[in-house]
């Protein structure tokens, strides 16, 4: 929430209108003076006594009054986002009327970025004259009144161009009531930063169908065998359709009504994915970040298909690995995880994928999503001696590249980048 102003911070300019006025109140004066009419001169002071009064509301208006932002917990690039402001009139006598709120965006990655002298240069001009640019973004908001006790809410919708981090703020509040001769603004120290996950596709059936299907080994057999049924875990009430057979009925005496038994089929599933972020050119840069695109979608999904240990294994420029039961925390620290991962030459993917296999269930499909062919210790089949720990868990491995024809059936993102997967795929080939 942003502080309580002082005097010092709230600024009073003239509006360009104000200007106009000003010239016009001068151009009385002048005559005035020269010609030494008293008319003229009363008539130039009650001219000026509107720029007073303007001046004395603006400042009123700003002395008591509070905005705070409300971003959305989860955002993703390329999907419209509503930011919300709340602003809140803490006590002052009159009614704030015709506020603007100015919001700020900046990509952090390139503010961060070193700045030659020519470009400071640039920077302060474009400040000066309020031109945007390509680091920064407006956002306007209008509040048309804030009485005492009574917040007003508005939203904006924003769309960011791509992943990684954002900065919003800081704010800025104004307004011109009554006359709009005057402006007064104060500023807004309120900042947020935003991790934008990568933007959301269209999973295939196909992906569908191997989530349905991804017991392997001896859980698979199991599941033929018939070992792994319904099991019951729950006592609830009697409703229309329910099979007499499940009846409890020293329940039902105990409670005076009918209790059936509920049963479930285990839904406690695991889930692990492993992407291979290995980029040495701009084509396979696009791959990687169709890649995460993919993660992003398949984990949104996760939230109804997965009940059991998510884990998630990211190998670019540093290895992290995400691990946990399935839940929206979880979910939430890998999506901030997609955000910022970056790229790199030669990731290292050989202990990510021992200890990812360490943190799920036996027999749980190890999905690893790669821009390069599999490594030599999972196609070797015995020819090339491995570790142990390697050869134990390497069934459980399904490799894919990005760039083939398997991975075109699981996924799909044309609809929003379309050109450029179009592009990557040309290219590739």
């Amino acid at each position: 929430m942003a502080r309580k102003k002082t005097p010092k911070d709230r600024q009073c300019k003239l509006t360009p209108e104000g200007w106009v006025y000003m010239v016009i109140v001068g151009f009385i004066a002048t005559g005035a003076v020269l010609r030494n009419v008293n008319l003229l001169i009363f008539a130039t002071g009650m001219l000026i006594a509107p720029l007073i009064f303007n001046w004395r509301v603006c400042m009123a208006n700003l002395r008591s009054l509070t905005a705070r932002r409300v971003i959305p917990e989860r955002v993703h690039a390329l999907t419209p986002v509503n930011i919300a402001w709340t602003c809140e009139n803490d006590g002052g006598r009159l009614t704030a009327r015709n506020l603007i709120l100015h919001d700020r965006i900046f990509d952090s990655s390139k503010r961060n970025q070193p700045r030659g002298f020519l470009r400071r240069i640039a920077s302060k001009v474009e400040s000066m004259f309020q031109v945007l640019n390509f680091e920064e973004d407006h956002a306007h908001v209008s509040f048309q009144s804030v009485s005492r006790l009574d917040p007003n809410i508005t939203t904006y919708q924003c769309m960011f161009p791509g992943r990684g981090k954002y900065e919003i703020g800081p704010a800025e509040l104004k307004t011109s009531f009554p006359f709009g001769l005057v402006a007064c603004r104060v500023p807004l120290e309120a900042k947020d930063l935003i991790l934008v996950a990568p933007p959301l596709g269209t999973l295939q059936p196909t992906w569908e169908r191997r989530i349905d299907s991804r017991e392997v080994g001896e859980q698979s057999r199991m599941r033929r065998r018939g070992l792994e049924q319904d099991e019951f875990y729950a006592m609830r009430k009697w409703r229309s359709g329910d099979s007499r057979r499940n009846i409890h009925w020293r329940s039902s005496a105990r409670k005076g009504f009918p209790m059936v038994k509920q049963f479930d089929q285990p839904n406690d599933r695991d889930f692990a994915l492993l992407l291979d972020l290995h980029s040495d050119d701009e084509i396979t840069r696009l791959q990687c970040e169709v890649m995460l695109s993919f993660a992003a979608t398949a984990l949104s999904q996760a939230n109804s298909d997965v009940r059991g240990q998510l884990g998630v294994a990211l190998c670019g420029k540093e290895n992290h690995l995400i691990s946990g039961r399935q839940n929206v925390a979880t979910n939430h620290n890998v999506m901030r995880r997609l955000a910022v991962v970056q790229p790199t030459v030669s990731p290292e993917i050989e202990a990510s994928v021992i200890e990812l296999a360490s943190q799920i269930s036996a027999g749980t499909p190890l999905y690893c999503f790669s821009t390069r062919d599999e490594p030599v210790w999972l196609s070797s089949n015995g020819v090339v001696k491995i570790s142990p720990a390697l050869s134990a868990i390497r069934h459980q491995v399904r490799w894919v590249r990005v760039d083939s024809d398997e991975f075109n059936e699981l996924f799909s993102l044309e609809e929003k980048l379309g050109p450029i997967v179009e592009k990557s795929r040309e290219v590739t080939a």
